[in-house]
């Protein structure tokens, strides 16, 4: 997810998205590429979604301190710890990593509990922190909920063509 767009931004990015959907569309099933991002938000499990803090990534810096993801390499709040010092299993008992996972579900926000996106959406902590200047953001007026937004209504539209709904099906059947 981009991080820290403006409005013109984020709508450059949505166009660009809404391109690589259709181009997606119009390989159809022969296309040997699949659309992760779809795949986690239909499936109803947006901590899956690329780029999610600490839940699909990890990111360490060239002093091997370890970071809730790469967007958050350098943010001393996001940190938990160095290389050398941190084991695996000890990461959820870090308090970094409980804000981050808490951050991360959209129950836990109060301005995302009477969202129609929200069962299918999550914005990474590390883009609300770019943005708002702390994990837990400005939704649903930041640029990050309004590119989830978009993103969605984007795929959710294709759910109403024959040829998307294969598609989707097909890369459903895959992932398995």
């Amino acid at each position: 997810l981009p991080a820290a767009l403006d409005e013109k931004g984020a709508a450059a990015f949505l166009s660009f998205y809404g391109g690589f959907f259709d181009a997606l569309l119009a390989d159809g099933e022969r296309g040997r590429l699949r659309d992760e991002w779809a795949l986690a938000l239909l499936s109803g499990r947006p901590w899956n979604l690329p780029g999610m803090d600490i839940l699909e990534q990890l990111a360490y810096d060239g002093a091997g301190r370890v970071f809730t993801s790469e967007d958050a390499a350098g943010a001393a709040e996001l940190g938990l710890g160095t290389v050398a010092e941190l084991r695996y299993q000890d990461i959820p008992r870090l308090s970094a990593a409980g804000a981050v996972v808490a951050a991360s579900h959209p129950d836990n926000q109060p301005m995302c509990s009477q969202c129609a996106y929200r069962p299918f959406c999550a914005v990474p902590p590390s883009a609300n922190r770019k943005i708002s200047g702390d994990v837990w953001g400005q939704t649903p007026s930041s640029s990050a909920c309004a590119i989830q937004m978009g993103i969605l209504d984007r795929i959710l539209d294709g759910l109403n063509d024959e040829k998307c709904m294969n598609l989707l099906n097909k890369w459903n059947v895959d992932m398995v």
